[in-house]
């Protein structure tokens, strides 16, 4: 039977380790992108025009917008990835002045490509699509399809946004950040992202400057912030999927104001449930079966788990995740309102608190959709 309790104290010793490395940064631009047209008489897609789209038109003919970038050609193989931003540069809505639509950011699951079809100005509507291309039905025109018409992507999204303004328009979240360390860590699964509004509205179709557009400050570009250096690692990754399907995500920065300066993040959680952080004198790859996940912090030799959920004050971590996965902070213990800014103070007797040199370890624990439990991927973080 899996144990579904965790101890409240924690062994305050620190292994000493090199520090934080200065965070670098670089903005690449897209290496291919598509728009995708819902199957219509009018064509198929616009794989290498000046202008890209996503949303529904006024007609109620869906676009998806599909963009993919080479992450591992641009950052170093081992780093961390502290921030991801998507950055687009809105033409016009729809023909309206305002807008305010719902858009999603999914990450895409099958390769596609982008072929020579090429819808010219405004660029709204689709163009017969040439050897290559993704549409609506193909991945690769003309012999290869999606499994699912519209694209192949993660069901959950990566991020959830409300942009209604013109000109550059940025999507960066937690679960973008994940994305793209992924891609870092494992180039093969790179197949990009796949942009839409998410309810189908008609008029919210948003038309944009491509990778094509000849005014290279509008084209499509993705800001990666990372650290190198060994000051922050994974372990038990990726953790045991969650009943969304996809493993709970875990990942750090040393972005907080304040405490200890690390700022954590939990994305692809399930919608609706609570969880907390916990923190460690030790990992413990594989861990020990805790509900549907696993304990990756060391109850042995010694070592012992804390969990910031106790207490009070900043002490506590406790939040709900949100419609996008993201675990949003319910106690007022994070400057960005998501995660968790980690104190200096440990959660345990006598108030220690987190050294200069020391390495600590921490996970995710939340609860299941149906009341079980689970466990994110741990991450070590050198101070």
């Amino acid at each position: 039977m899996r144990n579904r309790l965790l101890p409240l104290s924690l062994l305050a010793l620190g292994a000493p380790a090199a520090a934080f490395a200065a965070q670098q940064s670089v903005s690449l631009t897209a290496s291919q992108d598509t728009t995708i047209f819902e199957p219509s008489p009018e064509g198929d897609c616009n794989g290498s025009g000046i202008r890209a789209i996503f949303g529904t038109t006024l007609t109620n003919n869906t676009r998806h917008y599909l963009v993919q970038f080479d992450v591992a050609g641009a950052v170093p193989a081992g780093a961390t990835v502290t921030n991801a931003r998507l950055t687009i540069s809105v033409l016009s809505v729809s023909g309206q002045s305002t807008f305010n639509y719902t858009q999603h950011v999914h990450r895409l699951t099958s390769a596609w490509g982008e072929g020579a079809s090429d819808a010219g100005i405004p660029g709204g509507r689709p163009a017969p699509a040439q050897p290559g291309d993704a549409t609506w039905t193909h991945t690769f025109f003309p012999g290869s399809n999606w499994t699912n018409p519209g694209g192949d992507f993660v069901s959950l999204p990566s991020g959830v946004f409300q942009n209604n303004g013109f000109g550059p328009q940025h999507f960066s979240s937690a679960g973008m950040v994940a994305d793209v360390q992924d891609w870092l860590d494992q180039p093969t699964t790179n197949h990009g992202w796949l942009l839409r509004e998410s309810l189908g509205t008609p008029g919210s179709a948003i038309l944009f400057s491509s990778r094509e557009d000849p005014f290279v400050q509008s084209v499509p570009s993705l800001l990666i912030e990372y650290t190198t250096g060994g000051g922050l690692s994974t372990f038990c990754d990726p953790a045991a999927n969650n009943s969304t399907g996809l493993p709970t995500v875990l990942t750090g920065a040393m972005s907080a104001p304040g405490g200890s300066g690390l700022h954590l993040e939990a994305a692809q959680g399930p919608p609706g449930q609570f969880g907390y952080f916990l923190v460690g004198t030790a990992p413990q790859d594989p861990g020990a079966a805790v509900g549907s996940g696993f304990l990756c912090l060391s109850l042995t030799g010694g070592n012992l788990v804390g969990r910031y959920n106790v207490g009070g004050g900043n002490l506590n971590s406790i939040g709900l995740f949100d419609g996008s996965g993201i675990l949003q902070n319910g106690v007022g213990t994070s400057s960005v309102g998501s995660g968790f800014d980690v104190p200096s103070a440990l959660p345990l007797s006598g108030s220690p608190s987190i050294q200069s040199g020391e390495t600590w370890h921490f996970q995710l624990w939340h609860r299941e959709d149906g009341g079980d439990s689970n466990l994110s991927n741990g991450l070590s973080v050198t101070f």
